[in-house]
């Protein structure tokens, strides 16, 4: 296949489609905690008014929550981290090759961090937050989440190649529709 001819986007299945729905519903809410907490942060500052300790802590945590939930989001876009480098220089088979290394690569990692995750989540250690009194398992439950969907698009990725195509909000809105 040459640059001149575009490859054909191979169409996820209904399931990832709907993760990604909710994966990017799940980013654009935390995103939008995360402003209105830094905006309300910075608003005592110059209110008479006591300060919200538990604000920022939130605010911190809903960052965490964000990066790890959009993991498999935006490796279903095609926008993990890959060898695109090497991607200029190589076409064809060699290419398809590349990515798919990449991709077992990441779900190895993903296992990896899978497993640790679990262990992180299952220990009762009783740990809370300081300011909102927040168990800790429940902030690491995001990484155990986040790794659980990269994962589900690597092996998605390994199984169809071709399946990392950049989709649009339109699709997104279509199918749920």
């Amino acid at each position: 296949m040459s640059e001149d001819t575009p490859q054909e986007a191979v169409r996820q299945p209904r399931v990832l489609r709907s993760i990604s729905a909710v994966e990017h519903t799940i980013g654009a809410i935390l995103i939008t905690v995360i402003a209105l907490l830094v905006f309300a942060q910075a608003l005592q500052r110059y209110l008479p008014v006591s300060g919200w300790v538990w604000s920022g802590e939130l605010a911190r945590y809903s960052m965490v929550g964000v990066t790890f939930i959009m993991c498999g989001y935006l490796m279903g876009q095609g926008q993990h981290i890959t060898i695109q480098v090497i991607d200029r220089y190589v076409s064809g088979r060699a290419q398809r090759w590349i990515k798919r290394f990449a991709n077992a690569v990441v779900l190895l990692i993903c296992l990896a961090f899978i497993r640790e995750g679990w262990a992180l989540v299952t220990e009762t250690s009783g740990q809370v937050s300081a300011a909102l009194q927040m168990p800790m398992t429940y902030l690491y439950a995001f990484p155990l989440i986040g790794f659980v969907l990269a994962a589900l698009r690597a092996v998605w990725a390994l199984i169809v190649p071709g399946s990392e195509a950049d989709s649009t909000e339109a699709d997104l809105e279509g199918e749920l529709a």
